[in-house]
Formats: C-alpha cells, structure tokens, sequence
C-alpha cells in the first residue's frame, strides 16, 4: 500500500529555483510528494485558504514582502503548518531568529540538494506534529486542571460548610448535654457526702459519678477536636513556672496510679527554667492524655515522667529553650501495626477493656495540640514491654519576672 502523497506549497518567485525544488522531490522513490508552485504572498494565503497542505516552502524575498515579515504571514495564515524557509543568506544569527520567531528548518538555496531537501521536509512535519501534539496535550492538562482546582475549590467550599456546621452542632450539643449532666454530677457528689448510706448505695452513687465523668470527658474531647478542625481552637501564652506547674501536673495523676498500685515517678533535671511563655491549659492537657494513657495501660510496674532541658538558643529579647517531656510506661506495649494509627481520630491500642474506657480521641487532639506548638508527639513501643512517647517543645524562657507577678498563678 503507498503512503499518501505530501502535500507541499512552495512560494518561490523565482522559476528556475522552484523547478529544481521540483526536479529533486519527482526524483525521491521512497516517498510520494505533490507540489503546489506560487510566486507571490498573496496567492499563497489564497491558496492557503482553499486547499490543504502537509507543509509550506517559503521565500523570503517576495514580490509583496520581504524578510521576517513574510515568515510572519505565513505563521499568522497558517499557524499549524510547518515552514521551512528558503533564502540565498548563509546566515547563522538569521537562522536562529527564523526557528526562534517559528520556522521549523532553514536552507541555503545554494547548498541544497535532494536528500537535503527530502530530509529537511520529513523532519520538519515531524517535529511540528510532535510540537502540536505536545500543545494539545499541554491545552488538554491545563483544562484539566482547571476544572480539577475548581472541583477541589468547591468542594474545599463545602467542607468548610459542613466543618462549620459540624462544629456548630457539636458545641450547640455539648451545651445541652453538659447542663444536665453537670446536675447529675453535682448531686452524686452531694450523696457522695452522705452519712447515712449503706455501702451498696455508696458504690452506686461512686459509679453514676465516675460513668458521668467518662461521659463529661468524651464530650469535651469532641468538642476540642471539632474546634481543632474548624480552626477554632487558638494558644493562649501566658507566663508559666515550670517547676509548680509540673509538679501539680504529677500531683493530680499520682492518685490514679496509687488506686492502680503502680509507682509514678517524676525526675526533672534541675537546669529546668523557672519561668517559661506557654499556654498552660494546652500544655496541661497534653501532659495529663499522656500520663493517664500510660497509667491506664499499665498493670504493674510504673510510669516515669521526665523533664530536660536539651538546649538554649539566646535571641535579641528571651532566650528560647529547648524542652524535652517523655514519658515512659511498663505497659501492654503497643503493636508495630498499631503504631502508625494511634495519632488518628477514633483509634485506640490495647485490649477491649481499656479501649471502653476511651473513644480514641485523647492522643488525636495531643498531636494536633502539639503541632500547633510547633512539634510533634513521637512513640517507640514493644509489645508487652511498654511505650515511650515524647515531645520536643521550644519555649520562651522568661527571666526578671518578679513571683507575685499578676499573670503568675499563685503556686501556693
């Protein structure tokens, strides 16, 4: 089967050269050219606008434009047809600025010959089919993306839509299960005082106050995460000293692990500073997810909490340390696979027991705590061994601050 013929439009106002043009490609056997002859611009968009063609040989010199001017009528004629250029010029600048403003090849008249020319044609359709395909693809992509990046704009639209009224219903929620709840919670602990109880009743009552308290907890972890991924919760650095706040912090978890008969031990290094710029009640909150999850999950044994400045970097106004909070356990351990999930909303390690006491939100809203204090919450564990987790916090050191200041808590 023969390839089908190219079609070519030679604009060439010279007639001894286009019959040369013309001698060369009837003798080429390996392939099939026909050739349209025009002498002039003008018949060339005339015929430009009535036949099709593979490619286009154009003089430069023409009885109606001249020079790079003709190239560009060409182009603008035609803009999706290789050109390539004809002139008597032996000229390297001019050959660059040919292919740079569009021609696809560039001949001496004078230096052509038949497999010049054959090659010359060939490659040039070629390379503009090559480069048409490219910015077709390129036209397609960007279409794509486009419409991509407006679907991701509409949908980022709708998730902030439904972030929000998430976020509203939890918080709306929230307030009218807490209210009720604080009234059971309030009352428990008024019979908790009571004299006259029989110990059933007692353990009744311990029971309705410590279940309303698990309930109180998850509803807050809820709320806290739902603020979170609505943006709405915001650090509040206030000056804190370190040495009380941790030590209140042991305080408060130092009882649960007493009731569990495990030891809970607290070793800060002694170049901790006194005052450091932090959000307390964040910091807090961390520590004590941290703590009660390691208590929680350990059944004999302890937990060690430790404390250590690891570097300080002097600034123009406070210096800033590097502070390192790890807390180790002799737990349950948490499996490899488990490692990778317990940073997500929802996913909790261990056996169905402890899992009841939790929905898996505590370590969820600590790293997200955490990343916004510019860190992150990080784990080693060995299944029935125990678990490390540790966090690198860079905090303001704040010196000259007198203990009765008024943004200092009492630490009495």
């Amino acid at each position: 089967m023969q390839d089908k013929s190219i079609e070519l439009l030679l604009v060439e106002d010279n007639p001894a050269e286009a019959r040369l043009l013309q001698d060369y490609l009837r003798a080429v056997t390996s392939k099939q050219f026909s050739l349209v002859h025009v002498e002039d611009l003008a018949a060339a968009c005339d015929r430009l606008s009535s036949e099709s063609f593979d490619l286009i040989l154009l003089d430069l010199t023409l009885p109606d434009s001249k020079g790079l001017e003709t190239l560009e009528a060409m182009i603008g004629k035609a803009p999706s047809l290789p050109i390539v250029v004809l002139t008597n010029t032996d000229d390297e600048e001019l050959a660059v600025e040919l292919v740079r403003r569009g021609a696809q090849d560039y001949l001496v008249k004078r230096q052509v010959n038949r497999e010049l020319l054959v090659r010359s044609v060939c490659y040039a359709i070629e390379r503009k089919q090559a480069a048409e395909a490219l910015r077709k693809a390129k036209d397609e992509l960007e279409i794509r993306i486009a419409e991509r990046t407006t679907q991701l704009a509409k949908t980022n639209e709708e998730l902030k839509a439904a972030n929000k009224a998430k976020s509203e219903f939890f918080t709306n929620i929230s307030h009218e299960l807490r209210t009720p709840l604080n009234s059971i919670l309030g009352f428990a602990q008024v019979l908790q005082r009571a004299d006259n109880l029989i110990p059933e009743h007692k353990e009744s009552i311990d029971i309705i106050y410590q279940s309303g308290n698990h309930l109180l907890t998850m509803i807050n972890d809820i709320v806290n995460l739902s603020k979170i991924e609505a943006g709405k919760m915001h650090l509040d650095p206030q000056y804190l000293p370190l040495p009380e706040f941790l030590k209140t912090v042991v305080e408060i978890l130092r009882i649960k692990a007493e009731q569990k008969v495990i030891s809970l031990t607290y070793q800060p290094t002694s170049s901790l500073p006194a005052v450091i710029h932090a959000d307390e009640k964040r910091l807090r909150q961390v520590l004590i997810n941290l703590l009660g999850n390691a208590i929680k999950f350990t059944e004999k044994g302890g937990v060690t909490f430790k404390v250590a400045m690891l570097h300080v970097k002097e600034s123009s106004a406070y210096p800033e340390a590097s502070i390192r909070f790890e807390i180790a356990d002799t737990g349950i351990g948490i499996a490899p696979e488990q490692l990778e999930k317990i940073f997500l909303p929802f996913e909790q390690a261990g056996n169905s027991r402890n899992k009841a006491e939790g929905i898996g939100l505590g370590l969820a809203i600590s790293q997200k705590i955490v990343q916004m204090m510019g860190s992150i919450l990080q784990v080693q564990s060995q299944l029935g061994e125990g678990s490390v987790f540790w966090m690198d916090l860079d905090l303001q050191v704040v010196t000259g601050i007198p203990r009765s200041h008024p943004s200092l808590p009492d630490s009495e």
